[in-house]
């Protein structure tokens, strides 16, 4: 069963924050109260208080840029080297 909140969501988020803010208002302020009343989450609460009464975009930020192909390919041949075995000792007999 949806809460109010969230049949309002689904139709309309602007209205929805504005319903939360009104209860929130109605009730001193008091975050709990005002979830148990609306069947909703303290955190959902506040982000309907602190935050934008729009949607933001969920895009990311900061997209990833792949690096330089000549840079890859130096970062592949140091990789190379550094865990290839030293010359002298891959056909030489073991020590022991």
């Amino acid at each position: 069963m949806d809460s109010i909140y969230h049949t309002l969501r689904k139709s309309n988020p602007a209205s929805a924050r504005i319903l939360v803010r009104k209860v929130l208002e109605k009730n001193n302020g008091n975050v709990s109260k005002t979830a148990r009343i609306l069947g909703i989450s303290r955190a959902t609460v506040r982000r309907a208080r602190d935050g934008e009464l729009n949607d933001l975009s969920r895009r990311p930020k900061n997209i990833r840029k792949k690096i330089d192909c000549s840079l890859e390919k130096l970062i592949v041949d140091v990789k190379a080297t550094i865990n290839s075995p030293p010359k002298g000792l891959i056909n030489s007999p073991p020590f022991w």
